[in-house]
């Protein structure tokens, strides 16, 4: 298992092509804001190339979507469809969860370097479970 409350984003993709089957321990409609590691480092390199005098300011929020567990089964679902989802809310997590904001204002990103996020949900379960996929296989053989 991996650490941390919104553990959930990553191991239900990994638990979902390993054992076919993945607990949620927060509420369907609990959400939280991520953006995907492709994406994560394209910003460390926009505003790593970006000229000097654009930068405002010394740190920057970005975002790409909010996510719940039940987009996540959802687009799961959708490519693995044996999958079992369920969902045992967890009540300490659940409420850690619930206290984050929804979404992270990255105007000045946008504005200042040019961050624009590239990966959409679907797109990203599609290259994570593929990947997934492979390195299971290349395992088992």
């Amino acid at each position: 298992m991996l650490g941390g409350a919104g553990r959930f984003t990553s191991e239900v993709f990994l638990e979902a092509v390993e054992n076919g089957a993945y607990e949620f321990y927060l509420r369907p409609d609990s959400s939280i804001p991520i953006v995907y590691i492709v994406d994560a480092i394209k910003s460390f390199l926009l505003i790593h190339d970006a000229p000097e005098e654009n930068l405002t300011r010394r740190s920057y929020n970005i975002h790409a979507r909010g996510v719940t567990p039940e987009q996540l089964e959802a687009v799961v679902k959708a490519r693995l469809p044996h999958v079992k989802i369920t969902y045992k809310p967890e009540p300490v997590q659940t409420a850690m969860v619930d206290s984050w904001p929804h979404s992270l204002n990255d105007c000045h990103a946008r504005e200042d370097w040019g961050w624009q996020e590239t990966y959409d949900l679907q797109r990203m379960a599609d290259e994570v479970i593929a990947t997934l996929q492979k390195q299971k296989e290349s395992t088992d053989a």
